[in-house]
Formats: structure tokens, sequence, C-alpha cells
């Protein structure tokens, strides 16, 4: 048990830490809390806030088209939003940074107690500190050039919601209650109870977590009991059938939302068959993967030193061995995803678990060896100063980063005028009564957080529409603009982004995602109608590229003649929010008669309707 005062101490940290963060957010940035929680959030983690909105509302079929009803529904991952949704509706969009200092309080004090199974409890909290900045000392330095390195930095802990921010917490959570089960007492029913309940919400979450969790489990039984395994699993049903029936009622809501799920939504969030064809294909590259000369020295290094280590008897032999079984595990779940299932998604992610696992594993051998020497030269009493050291650490970094946004003019300006606009929309209008028309995915974002009505176009991850409404939208909002076919082909066209190592049309894949994701094992149904040069860059790429889209020239052709044909498009929105520096458009080009401007910026346009609004041209 944690006493009061590390548990009043932990506390301390995770709001010390919280503080400075937005300390600095809000001395650089004095912009609108909606405004701020969409710039603030972690790389891609802001795309998770319509969803955290909907199950808030419980609305999971949203459209932002009054005119469009009975859709099937979004499948929401309901176990890493449900907290996020709960707090945003008692405080509104505070509840971001609430929840950041809870989940990091959770995560310490889960790093903790998985410490003291083989720590003092002077040292733990040291050692999860240290395990804490590892990303950020990974990411602010020379070794995020590695790899492997920086895969661990991003995805062992951050506030990227809700992975690894809310995931995370459930397969350290795992973790912990493995730990207790390996080392100390197997059979009771609080901790079968508490593994179903955390393997249902990984299900939920992180499938990739629930594989490796329930992999890991049956790894730990045939080691302790062998051939004897049924039997045992006999002899204690009682306990088994508690973490069943704990699993399916934790996991039940999510499967329900799933069943009912939109086929569009789905495809777009990249999930497809995996037949026999695809089996094979995966399984060939892993089992290439696995032979490869780095991955073997890894894979025998940590082996061997949990093998040395058990036979040393050194007392803390099981726990290493733990993180050992966990490490296999991560090996093998990919390869019995395979061969289970008859549908897959992004395959890398797999990938990545294995690398968290791997250097989690190391960075407790490393601590180990640490501890012993601390504990030798007598430094392990100056473990405050070293907290302290590391804390301030942290404030340096948040320092930094806060800093070096500030100091990106392109940044900087693109806030400046979010926030501008975004206030000048709400002085004209309640945004429940408005309908805006603007392809950037940031304003839809800051609409549905703020129960806007009607959004002309919607990002393909915000609404369970079918694909065709989507691309209805889309015609008729070039229609209502009016820009012409070449402006429709710019939109469309593939093209090989800057860092040269995929095909990506930012324009299509805001509203389709990865419909059109093209490798060596797929392609949009299986065409090959592409160019000489698109082909040749498929078929060296690699089956689990899947952020990479290229449009099949049929599909190019059929969209071009969809849009050609197009006549019947809405009526025209209340506000336009244009990005000057869209390559599809010239503003000279768009039909804007109807519209006065209301804001101009160095990145966007605001304009408003003449026939409902007053029309002051008041930007600058």
């Amino acid at each position: 048990m944690i006493n009061k005062l590390k548990q009043f101490y932990i506390l301390y940290i995770s709001f010390f830490l919280i503080a400075v963060k937005w300390f600095f957010s809000f001395y650089f940035f004095p912009e609108n809390i909606d405004v701020k929680i969409i710039f603030e959030s972690v790389t891609d983690g802001k795309y998770y806030f319509p969803l955290i909105k909907y199950l808030s509302d419980l609305n999971f079929a949203a459209t932002f088209d009054p005119n469009i009803e009975s859709l099937k529904i979004i499948p929401i991952p309901v176990s890493s939003l449900l907290l996020h949704s709960i707090f945003l509706k008692l405080f509104n969009f505070y509840s971001f940074i609430f929840l950041e200092f809870i989940s990091l309080t959770i995560f310490i004090l889960l790093l903790y107690k998985i410490n003291r199974f083989i720590f003092s409890k002077r040292v733990s909290l040291l050692y999860s500190l240290i395990i804490l900045i590892s990303p950020t000392l990974i990411n602010f330095s020379y070794l995020s050039n590695i790899e492997f390195l920086k895969i661990f930095g991003d995805n062992l802990y951050n506030f990227r919601v809700p992975r690894p921010m809310i995931s995370n917490l459930f397969l350290l959570s795992f973790i912990y209650l493995i730990l207790k089960m390996y080392t100390k007492n197997m059979y009771t029913k609080k901790n079968f109870l508490f593994v179903g309940i955390v393997m249902g919400l990984s299900l939920s979450s992180f499938y990739y977590y629930f594989f490796l969790e329930g992999l890991t489990l049956f790894l730990i039984l045939v080691i302790r009991y062998k051939f004897k395994i049924f039997k045992e699993i006999l002899i204690n049903f009682k306990n088994y059938t508690v973490l069943i029936f704990s699993f399916l009622i934790t996991s039940f809501p999510f499967l329900l939302n799933l069943y009912f799920h939109e086929s569009d939504f789905t495809t777009r969030q990249c999930v497809y068959d995996l037949n026999l064809e695809n089996k094979q294909i995966l399984f060939k590259f892993y089992i290439n993967q696995f032979k490869e000369t780095n991955f073997i020295l890894v894979l025998l290094t940590i082996v061997f030193s949990s093998i040395w280590l058990n036979l040393k008897n050194n007392s803390n032999s099981k726990f290493i061995s733990l993180f050992c079984i966990l490490f296999v595990s991560s090996i093998l779940s990919p390869l019995i995803f395979i061969i289970v299932s008859n549908k897959a998604c992004v395959f890398y992610h797999f990938n990545n678990l294995i690398i968290i696992n791997g250097i989690l594993y190391l960075i407790f051998i490393i601590l180990i060896y640490l501890n012993r020497l601390l504990i030798s030269l007598q430094i392990i009493k100056f473990d405050k100063i070293i907290n302290s050291i590391i804390l301030f650490s942290f404030c340096i970094t948040f320092y930094l980063s806060s800093l070096n946004n500030f100091k990106n003019n392109e940044l900087k300006d693109l806030r400046k005028e979010f926030n501008i606009i975004t206030k000048a929309i709400k002085n004209n209008d309640e945004i429940k009564n408005i309908s805006i028309l603007t392809f950037e995915t940031d304003f839809m974002i800051w609409g549905i957080m703020n129960d806007i009505k009607y959004l002309h176009l919607i990002n393909g991850l915000f609404s369970s529409k079918k694909d065709y409404m989507i691309e209805k939208d889309i015609f008729s909002a070039f229609k209502i603009l009016g820009l012409n076919n070449d402006n429709f082909n710019k939109f469309l066209n593939n093209k090989n982004d800057k860092s040269n190592w995929r095909y990506l049309n930012l324009n299509i894949s805001t509203f389709f995602f990865y419909k059109y994701q093209a490798n060596s094992m797929i392609t949009f149904k299986n065409m090959q109608e592409f160019t000489e040069a698109e082909l040749k860059y498929i078929k060296k790429s690699s089956p689990i590229l899947h952020q990479q889209s290229i449009i099949p020239r049929l599909e190019l052709e059929r969209l071009k003649r969809g849009f050609k044909n197009f006549k019947n498009y809405d009526p025209k929105p209340d506000f336009l929010i244009l990005n000057k520096k869209n390559n599809f458009y010239k503003i000279d080009e768009l039909n804007l008669i109807d519209y006065c401007i209301e804001y101009r910026g160095k990145n966007f346009l605001l304009y408003k309707q003449k026939s409902k609004y007053i029309c002051t041209d008041t930007g600058k």
C-alpha cells in the first residue's frame, strides 16, 4: 500500500507539471480555451475531440445535415473516451486540462506500484519519474533521429487523446495486476475480476493491447503449469468465469457499438478484409522481419538476460521474466491476430508494441543495475534532489516547447487568426443557428465542439455519412464556390508528398482517409489502373504502409464524371472559412457575390452572407 505522504507527493508532482505546462501555454498564447485545446493537442489527438463530444451527447450518428436521418453509427472507442466525455459535460473545455492532471497522476502511481515489486519505497518514485521523462529526453535530443527510440518516445506516454494518454493506463494496469498474480497469489477472485475489466477496457480502447494481454496471460499459465494447464483451469474454473464475465460486461458497450456501425466509416478508418492471400502476405512479412539481424540480437539479449537472472536466483528474476514474457507476447501477437481475425487495420501498431515492450524491458534492467550503483556510492540518499532536477527538466522542456511554438511565426499567425475568426463567428450569431463551409479540419472540430448545426463539409472520421454523401458534399461545395472541372482535378490529383516516402493527397485524405490506401498488398477494390510511376511505387511499398493513398484512374474518372454531372447543390452557407494557401483554387476564382468579407488574415478569410448579416468589412 502507498502511504498518504507518498500519495500526496505524487499528486503534487502531477499538479505542478500540469500547472507549469498550461501556464506557459496561456502566457504565450492568450486565446479562448476552445481554441487552445485544439492547438495544444498532441499530434492528431484532436481528431478524437468530436467523438468525445458525440459520446458526451449520446449522439453516434452525427451528420450535421438536418436533411439526413437514420444513418448507422460511428464505432467509438468507448472506454478510452468515456472519462473525457463525462468531464466535458461537467467542466466543458477545461475538462481536457483536468484530465491531463488525473491521467498523469494515475500513470505515475501505476509506475510507482510496478517499481515497488523490486525497489524500495524511497527510490521507486525516482525511477518512475526517470521512466516518465525518458520519452522527453529522447524527443529533445539527437536520439529522436534513431527510429525505434523515437517510436518508443512517441508511444510510451504523452497527452495525445486517447492513446497513449488513456489507453496506456489500461496496459500499465494489466502489467501491475499480472505482476501481483505472477509473483504472489495467482488465484484470487479480485485479481481475475480486475484483469477481466482491464482486458475489456483494452479491447474497446486499443485492441492491439488486448491481444498482447491475452497472450501474456496464456503464456504465464503455460510456463507455470506446463502440461497441467487444463487441469489447473478446471480446478480454478470459478476464477476464470469471473474473468470472462467481467471482460464481457466491460467490453459489451463497444461490441454493441461495433455491431451497428457504418461500414463506409470503418473502411475510411483502414479496416479491410483479411482473406487467405492477405494473411499469407502479412505472415511472410513478419517472418522476414523476425529474421533480421538487429531483431535477433535484441531478442537474444532479452531472453538470455532473463535466463541469466533466473539462474543466479536473483530476487528480481520473476519481475524480469514477466517483462520478457511481455516482449515475446508482443512478437507473437501480430501472428496470432493474422491467424484468428477476418478483418485488419493499421498493422504497424503491432510493430510499435514490440519496440515499446523491448525498450521497457531494457530500461528495467538498467534501473536494477543503476540502483545497485547508487546504493554502493551512497547517492541514493539524494533521491529528493534528483527528483527535483527531473521536475525542473520537465519545466524547461515545457518552456522550450511553448517558446519554440511562439517563435514559429507561421504557427503564431495561424493560432491568432483562428482565435479571431471563431470570436467573429460567435459575435455574429449563436453557433447552433449557423452553417459553415470550410475545407479546414480544425475549424470543423471547433464547430462540432461548440454545437454547430450544419457543416457543409465534414471530415470523414467525424461522421457516419456514407461515402457517396461525402462525395456529394464536396461536389456541392465546389459548385457553391463557383469552382470548375480544372479546380476539381487539382483537388483529386495524386501527389508524392515532400518527404518522398509515400503518396498522399491531403485534400482527399481529409474526407476519405484510408479508403484509397495503396501498398503491395492492398489497393482500392484491388484495382491496378495507376500510372507507371504510381504502380512502381505501390509494388515496392510495405504491406503495412497504410498511410499511403493513391486513387486508381478508373475511380478518378468516376469522381470527375460525378462532379461534372452534379446539379443539385445545397443552399449557400452562412459563413465561409477559406484557406488562402489551398492548392486547388485561387480566391479571385471564387463566386463570392452573395458574401462580404468579415476578416482578412495571412492564412484565412472569413466571409458571411450579405442577406443575413450586416457587412462591416472589419478585417485587416
